[in-house]
């Protein structure tokens, strides 16, 4: 054999080698860059299963969901705002809080009277009802020639009313 014939073999060979070499630790990079890349989102995945679990831990907040407007609405907010209750959005382990509605009715002397038993009605923040409280007293308005003041004679016995017992209620839901 010839000197050119043996040195373009053991070329070939050495080129055959490094290729083999070269793809051998490419291969290898290349699984390890994945592996680097599954584990990133593995932990992404537990960091946010963390996040939501300290979420869920937390303690919960209550957003009143009563409008502005509603003056029975207002007084209750003040009774029970002690509790924690804020006039915020809504979010994450938070509670909406919301009321039930006064009733009124018409008597035979054509005088209005409105009663009203407190009805605290808590739902998740997608309004999911939860879970509710309720006073057992009645209050009541005196006969009134129209429903506006007999909502507001109702409010005003709402403000003397002694709403203890729910604010404690309300600090246990927590």
């Amino acid at each position: 054999m010839s000197k050119k014939i043996v040195i373009s073999c053991v070329s070939i060979i050495l080129m055959v080698i490094i290729a083999f070499i070269y793809f051998a630790i490419y291969k290898e990079d290349s699984e390890l860059q994945e592996t680097k890349t599954k584990e990133a989102q593995l932990d992404s995945i537990m960091q946010i299963r963390e996040q939501w679990r300290e979420q869920q831990m937390q303690e919960k907040t209550f957003h009143w969901n009563v409008a502005e407007s509603n003056e029975i609405g207002q007084v209750i907010f003040e009774k029970i705002a002690e509790a924690g209750i804020q006039k915020t959005e809504c979010f994450g382990n938070g509670r909406l809080v919301s009321i039930n509605g006064v009733r009124c009715r018409k008597k035979d002397d054509a005088k209005i009277t409105c009663s009203y038993t407190p009805r605290i009605v808590f739902a998740t923040c997608d309004n999911k009802p939860v879970t509710y409280l309720e006073k057992t007293e009645r209050f009541k308005s005196s006969p009134q020639s129209d429903s506006v003041a007999a909502k507001k004679d109702l409010a005003n016995k709402l403000r003397e009313a002694d709403f203890s017992d729910l604010v404690s209620e309300i600090k246990g839901l927590r």
